[in-house]
């Protein structure tokens, strides 16, 4: 991987943003308060940049796209920059831009799905992108999605009898015993697509923690009565809009489900629930 080896002052003007970067949605949002955080306390984090291949004249952005942004809205001339020597693959750019959005910038789902899928497709396996991007394995396993399907899956998705989410889902349900078994998604598709969202968690979840149990005995153990605990909140008008967008994006099929979902993200991420 690439090393920035030293920092310069570049004129802004001289910058293009071409070919590495990932976030492509909403990229102007928060640009004015990034702007007033600038010229109140300075450049905290430069950009980065590679001498772009085009024009000997100018570099080429790899990473800080809105910090860029920012300084050409305050109308200044310079930024600093971490100067990277030599070439830069697009799949090297990516990955450093990548990695900086994902632990810094908080990229929104449709951007971290299409950079993931960009770099599965070209290195083939989730193993390879993370090995090659130090991304983690987890996040790129979990937005690789219509490229790591199987051809019977895909093809369910391309005549749009399933989603993709969905897919993805039965897929590495089906793929527990560390093979995909084309068989036991066949059926299990069958089975959720015919569950409530509730009843459809369940049986993933079920299949997850009893990875070597037949399938009719992990449903059966799925549609059992549970123990549960009912949380009643009010959401704020911006939260409520983000949970709606959440919802819309990761095909789920209501709110409260979305909500469960996120819930079991932060327990599992912070220590409470054992990772799947």
């Amino acid at each position: 991987m690439k090393e920035i080896r030293r920092h310069q002052l570049i004129p802004t003007d001289a910058i293009v943003i071409d070919r590495f970067q990932v976030r492509k949605a909403n990229t102007a949002v928060g640009v004015d308060e990034l702007a007033q955080s600038i010229k109140g306390y300075g450049l905290l984090q430069p950009i980065v940049v590679v001498k772009y291949e085009s024009d000997p004249h100018k570099w080429e952005l790899v990473a800080g796209q809105r910090r860029l942004l920012a300084h050409k809205l305050l109308k200044r001339k310079e930024i600093m920059a971490g100067i990277i020597e030599g070439k830069l693959t697009l799949e090297e750019g990516l990955a450093i831009s990548g990695n900086e959005n994902v632990f810094q910038l908080g990229m929104i789902r449709p951007d971290l799905v299409d950079l993931c899928e960009e770099l599965f497709n070209r290195y083939g396996t989730v193993k390879a992108v993370v090995q090659r991007t130090m991304l983690p394995y987890p996040l790129v396993k979990k937005h690789v999605r219509y490229s790591r399907l199987s051809p019977f899956l895909k093809k369910m998705v391309d005549n749009k009898q399933i989603e993709v989410d969905l897919a993805m889902k039965t897929q590495d349900a089906a793929s527990v015993s560390g093979t995909f078994k084309e068989a036991e998604a066949k059926t299990l598709i069958k089975v959720l697509t015919e569950s409530d969202d509730k009843l459809r968690k369940r049986i993933l979840e079920v299949r997850n923690a009893n990875p070597t149990a037949p399938l009719e005995k992990v449903i059966r153990k799925a549609e059992e009565p549970v123990k549960t605990l009912k949380v009643t909140t009010t959401l704020g008008p911006s939260q409520a809009d983000a949970l709606r967008r959440y919802t819309e994006e990761e095909g789920i099929g209501d709110t409260n489900a979305a909500a469960g979902d996120l819930i079991e993200d932060a327990l599992s991420t912070k220590g409470y629930l054992a990772n799947e």
